[in-house]
């Protein structure tokens, strides 16, 4: 039964990769841009908080620099990345699911994520830190699960360094830390174990998991940036977390939750269902208080500063796959002999059928409208147009100015940054640091004397709000009279959209505020003949 359970599990994941497949050519979007432009200096021994500055632990870093290094420097090898990284965590969801339940369980479970991981409602096809995160989080837990079972402190130990090196790679993983000291103390808990026995195993969890973190910390150290790392992630983080208050929060769940929830009705109505399937089917309860940990601590990653963006639902889909197989299991109550395998078998396939047909729209997208779907007018297809025009202009050891959130400008370039500031939104929180910030982004752009500055006249790419500070626009207009000629021009709200380069700038229309992008070039300097 088991290689049969094998084979059908081989289906799902080669049906999905081949989903996959169709979509690996959308542009890379901000976040992406960010990991893969920190993980292009790593490989060329710039160390994380030295030329880019965020709050994310840099493990995500590392990560797309592992990527960068094995499948090339290209969005495409990114995208197959994640594919194989979805294709393990669909192993690790019917593993949990045969463990806690049942066979059938399991491979429901692991159909339905790689449906769910694959919405675009939860930018499930975009390489986000949330999907590496999953994989070194469920493979923690299952290696912790079996070291219960057998005894083992080394497995126990290696399942914790696990799940922390999860947390490196994100600080939402810290929930799933948590969720490994209630699965070891409920464990141990049903089996009689005293309480000595379930502290001994919860610091020897404890001991793997904060392994990790510590030889990051020891890394970043050595490397000289332990201050600027301990700045992004530490002081200004509790800022971050702060800037959005519990009501809009919770506007913002109201809204990105229906709309997930609309975005496939049938998988999502069954795995509700799932989650009172125990009231009819003895049959799994005993896991129950399992995945109802497992849910908690799911929701518990997604609500850091109630800023609940698509992806970070992505941390729900494993309870969510797991309960959608117990429902599919709970049919045993209902069928008999033959008419069990069938019925289970025909619900799920009948459901992946219906799954694709309603994703019909994105398979068929060209990449770029597909990311205009995804993102609206923030101008991910555009920096693929923008980069070239900098690479063509400018030599490798020459420094670019991006004014916004475009990272990925500057990795499809393959050119540096004239500043640590890859981001505009700190710059613009209502945060006590935003005015040292924007003195600090000004003087970096001006000490570094950049070939090309990009502004990014657009909304989305600064997030400006009543209470932001605003010195960067005026310092920007008066830098760029200095010594810049506009020499590129994009404007997002034609169709298409519409670029104007060189001479042709003078006769074409300016964009409407908030939906251009302005390219300068760095004046040549006056010959003497010139200066005379």
């Amino acid at each position: 039964m088991r290689n049969k359970d094998w084979i059908i599990l081989a289906v799902i994941i080669a049906a999905a990769f081949l989903l996959r497949l169709k979509v690996m050519d959308i542009p890379f979007e901000r976040d992406e841009g960010e990991y893969a432009y920190a993980a292009q200096l790593m490989l060329d021994g710039v160390p994380p908080f030295r030329e880019a500055y965020n709050m994310k632990f840099p493990g995500i870093y590392a990560v797309y620099a592992a990527i960068l290094f094995i499948f090339g420097q290209t969005d495409w090898g990114v995208r197959l990345a994640l594919a194989l990284v979805n294709a393990w965590t669909i192993v690790l969801v019917y593993l949990i699911g045969r463990r806690l339940f049942d066979g059938s369980a399991g491979l429901a479970a692991g159909a339905s994520f790689a449906m769910l991981s694959f919405l675009p409602s939860v930018h499930g096809i975009i390489a986000n830190a949330e999907h590496f995160v999953l994989v070194f989080a469920l493979s923690g837990a299952l290696l912790a699960m079996k070291s219960l079972e057998d005894g083992g402190l080394w497995k126990l130990f290696a399942g914790g360094a696990l799940l922390g090196a999860g947390y490196t790679i994100k600080q939402h993983g810290a929930a799933f830390i948590l969720f490994s000291f209630f699965m070891v103390a409920l464990y141990n808990l049903r089996n009689g174990s005293d309480l000595k026995r379930t502290a001994r195993d919860i610091s020897v969890l404890a001991l793997g998991a904060i392994t990790p973190f510590m030889a990051m910390c020891g890394t970043l150290y050595l490397a000289g940036v332990f201050d600027g790392f301990w700045f992004w992630t530490f002081a200004y983080a509790r800022e971050y977390v702060s800037v959005v208050p519990f009501e809009a929060g919770l506007k913002a769940l109201k809204a990105e939750g229906g709309r997930i929830f609309l975005s496939a009705p049938l998988i999502w109505a069954l795995c509700l269902i799932g989650t009172v399937a125990p009231v009819w089917d003895r049959g799994l309860r005993r896991g129950w208080p399992f995945l109802l940990g497992l849910l908690a601590f799911s929701a518990l990653a997604v609500l850091p500063g109630f800023f609940f963006r698509p992806h970070y639902f992505i941390y729900l889909l494993p309870p969510a796959s797991l309960f959608f197989g117990a429902a599919i299991r709970s049919l045993n109550t209902f069928l008999n002999g033959n008419k069990r395998a069938v019925a289970k078998a025909g619900l799920v396939v009948a459901l992946a059928v219906y799954f694709i047909f309603s994703q019909r729209t994105a398979l068929a997208s060209a990449p770029e409208a597909l990311s205009r779907s995804m993102y609206g007018y923030n101008p991910f297809p555009e920096s693929r147009v923008i980069a070239e025009y900098v690479a063509r202009n400018t030599r490798p050891g020459d420094r670019v100015a991006i004014l916004g959130s475009e990272p990925q400008i500057l990795f499809y370039s393959r050119r540096r940054s004239a500043t640590g500031y890859i981001y505009a939104y700190p710059l613009m929180e209502r945060q006590r640091f935003a005015p040292m910030m924007q003195r600090e982004m000004m003087e970096e752009i001006r000490r570094a004397g950049p070939k090309v500055v990009v502004f990014v006249d657009l909304k989305f790419s600064w997030g400006a709000n009543p209470g932001s500070v605003l010195d960067i626009f005026g310092w920007l207009k008066e830098f760029v009279a200095e010594g810049y000629t506009l020499n590129g021009m994009v404007d997002l709200l034609a169709v298409p959209v519409k670029y104007s380069w060189g001479d042709d700038i003078s006769g074409a229309p300016t964009p409407e505020s908030g939906y251009g992008i302005y390219i300068y070039r760095k004046n040549a300097p006056a010959t003497p003949e010139e200066g005379s």
